[in-house]
């Protein structure tokens, strides 16, 4: 009887071991120019940074790019689950793990197509237009909290998003400028028929783990970066 616990004990010892080893989800949408897929695999300016801190931290990641609502929905209940590019915002703060910066602050702007004649100078004044933004993003937030819902238009992503401004469908949408180059260049249209008309807000970018992730992950991760950048192998972009 002992024998038999003493093997079973050390059967579920090693499952566990092997389970700390098997490698952990890291997943984000399509973000240019900072978390994107090429032939050779995933790159960007954040991603380079969370690849050399998981590398000097010893953690294995299967790494993929999927639709953001199933990105954001992932981090709130998976386990050792992280997000290489998280903006961190007042309404997300105590919902994940927040690891360290991939990015300086960001600042985000209500876009439209230059050839629209409105024009706003305040926020109130945006407020009287009809202003699309992806929905689960921080630009939701954002609107949610200062747009009635009859002025603000959600999508499923950013190429969505400015095909209906295109199309004249949205007065605006809120946007970052690297977004708009690189979302112009991906739909293969001049950058220069939209024009930035108001400040909103600015966010930073963090890697992050979901709440459900292991400790001892968070905290060999968070030890790696603070060693890269103590070793001015961190260059925030």
């Amino acid at each position: 009887m002992k024998e038999r616990l003493l093997i079973s004990l050390i059967l579920t010892c090693l499952s566990m071991v092997v389970f700390a080893e098997d490698p952990v989800a890291l997943e984000n949408n399509e973000w240019r120019p900072y978390v994107y897929m090429e032939k050779d695999g995933p790159t960007g300016l954040a991603y380079e940074i969370v690849k050399t801190v998981f590398e000097r931290a010893n953690v294995a990641y299967e790494f993929s790019i999927k639709p953001w609502a199933r990105i954001y929905k992932s981090g709130l209940n998976r386990k050792n689950y992280f997000i290489p590019g998280l903006g961190r915002t007042l309404e997300r703060e105590e919902l994940f793990q927040w690891i360290a910066p991939v990015t300086k602050r960001v600042n985000i702007h209500f876009y439209k197509l230059k050839n629209n004649p409105i024009q706003i100078n305040n926020i109130e004044e945006a407020k009287k237009y009809l202003t699309g933004v992806v929905r689960g993003s921080y630009y939701q937030n954002f609107i949610d909290a200062h747009f009635t819902p009859n002025k603000r238009q959600l999508l499923v992503g950013h190429n969505q998003l400015f095909k209906m401004l295109i199309a004249k469908r949205l007065d605006y949408i809120l946007i970052a400028e690297t977004r708009v180059l690189s979302i112009s260049d991906n739909l293969g249209v001049d950058p220069n028929l939209f024009e930035k008309s108001l400040f909103a807000f600015s966010v930073q970018h963090y890697l992050v783990a979901s709440l459900n992730t292991e400790d001892a992950l968070v905290d060999k991760l968070k030890k790696a970066y603070a060693e890269l950048k103590e070793e001015n192998l961190i260059n925030l972009q």
